[in-house]
This record gives structure tokens, C-alpha cells and sequence, in this order.
């Protein structure tokens, strides 16, 4: 049985509840002997135990006395893509961190259709992603903002110094996309269909570490959203002629309950946004 350490608070209410140790595990009853019960938090019950329930952050155990134990932790479960971390993982680690101590952060690395999946499914309990409004009516969206995917290249590039560029211009260029941007993707092929040519792509990486090296290198070009370029890159975004949008913003499953923790962890990503 996997057991996390957990920085959760105990609200003792009688004597007869005693903290072992601040723990959550997988199973809700721990252990069981003939006079106590563990249960998540570790509460040790000094009484058989009638009634036990519980969520995803509250305990509850009732005893044969009618005596109550309570249990609490506050946790943020959040998805975040590649692109869009570029800028919030470090104020989040950081500023949210100092704000709210109390919370801690669960951050997955995931793509648009990856982390809403999550969310539908209840793996997590918020996503900061690209979206597109149609993929599921179990979910809410909160728009942030709208982001650019920009042709991004070297300095020495000879497209490098234009204002904009044709997708006609870059239909023979090398690329290399990163993986798991569903959404992203997706716009950038339907540009190369409608301008009835296809991109030549040499590469698909889940690292974009990996993206930038490659176009540092002057290996290739790639597509990236403009707020995942930073000054130290060296690399060179270009709008298209005809620019290409996505909607990104905050994605929570419809209907679900807003937990304390989760409304501060999403109040503060609406002051904290990165730029579009």
C-alpha cells in the first residue's frame, strides 16, 4: 500500500483521536486491531469504528461513542503544457508559494487534449492549457487569453528580419514540432492544407529544450507560442501573414465542487497570467 507524506492539518475534537503522523494513503483504513483504527491522516481511534468516509481531502471517523475526528490537507492538482509553463511554472513555485504556503502543488507537464482528458476523468483538478470549447461538454472554460503560434527561428535566418512571413515562404523549411500540442498542432497543419502545401517536418520532440537547441543550432525552424520564446533564446519569432490563434485559459470540470485552495490557485493565475 503507497502512503504520501502530507503537510495536512488535524482538528482533534475529543481525547480519544491521537496524531500519529500527518499521512495519506491510496486505501482509506490503514491498519485495524481489536481496539483502534487507522485511517488516512493516521487518526488512531480508541474505539471500534462504525461509520468511516472520506474525499479527495477530508476524513471523517465516527466512533461507538458518537465521537468525531476531522481531517483536512489542502493540495492544488494542476496540468500545465511545455509552452505555457515557459512563464507561470516560476511565478507558481515561487510568488504562489510564498502567498499560500499552506497549499501544496501537484504540476503535471501535459498537452492540451492530454490534461483535459485528466480533468474529465478526475485526475486532476485544473488545467492551465490550449483549448478548443468544443472538445467536451463536461468542461468549463475560462479564457485567459488568446496565444500566438509564431514561425520561430535563428537570428541569421534569412526570413529572420521580416515583419511577418507567407506560410508559401516556409512550405520547404525544416521543422521540428513539439509533441503532445494537440490543439497547436492541429492549427498549424490546417494553415499548410489551406495554402495547398504540407510543412516538412524532420522531427516531433516532447522536449522543448530540444526544439530550441535544434534552432539555435540553425537545424531547423519550429512553431511555437510566443510566450514560450525568451529573451536569453536567441530565437526569433514571426508572426504569420495571416496570424494564427489559439484560445488558452483555465479548464475545470462542469459541475465538480471549487475547493478553497483550487479558487486561490486559479485567482491567483487570472492575476498572474502569462502574456499572450
Amino acid at each position: 500500500m503507497l502512503c504520501h507524506k502530507l503537510p495536512g492539518q488535524f482538528v482533534q475534537q475529543t481525547t480519544q483521536f491521537n496524531i500519529i503522523a500527518p499521512f495519506f494513503c491510496d486505501n482509506p483504513v490503514i491498519g485495524f486491531s481489536h481496539d483502534s483504527l487507522i485511517l488516512p491522516m493516521s487518526v488512531v481511534i480508541t474505539a471500534a469504528t462504525l461509520q468511516l468516509s472520506y474525499s479527495n481531502r477530508c476524513f471523517t471517523g465516527i466512533g461507538l461513542e458518537g465521537t468525531l475526528a476531522y481531517s483536512c490537507y489542502q493540495i492544488g492538482r494542476l496540468a500545465v503544457p511545455l509552452q505555457i509553463g515557459v512563464q507561470l511554472l516560476p511565478t507558481l513555485f515561487r510568488d504562489f508559494k510564498n502567498l499560500y504556503p499552506e497549499i501544496e502543488l501537484e504540476v503535471v507537464e501535459a498537452g492540451g487534449i492530454d490534461s483535459l482528458r485528466m480533468i474529465e476523468n478526475e485526475e486532476l483538478d485544473l488545467a492551465v492549457t490550449n483549448y478548443d470549447d468544443s472538445f467536451s461538454p463536461n468542461l468549463h472554460y475560462r479564457k485567459l487569453f488568446k496565444s500566438e503560434a509564431c514561425f520561430c527561428t535563428y537570428p541569421d535566418h534569412p526570413l529572420a528580419q521580416k515583419k511577418y512571413v507567407d506560410t508559401k515562404d516556409i512550405a520547404n523549411e525544416p521543422l521540428v514540432l513539439l509533441n503532445g500540442g494537440f490543439f497547436v498542432n492541429r492549427l498549424i497543419y490546417q494553415n499548410f492544407q489551406q495554402a495547398l502545401t504540407a510543412p516538412k517536418v524532420i522531427l516531433h520532440s516532447s522536449q522543448l529544450h530540444t526544439v530550441k537547441n535544434l534552432i539555435s543550432s540553425q537545424i531547423a525552424s519550429s512553431f511555437l507560442m510566443r510566450q514560450a520564446i525568451t529573451a536569453s533564446d536567441n530565437i526569433i519569432p514571426l508572426s504569420l501573414k495571416k496570424p494564427l490563434f489559439i484560445n488558452s485559459g483555465i479548464v475545470t470540470k462542469r459541475g465538480r465542487q471549487i475547493y478553497g485552495d483550487e479558487q486561490k490557485l486559479i485567482e491567483f493565475i487570472y492575476d498572474n497570467q502569462p502574456l499572450g
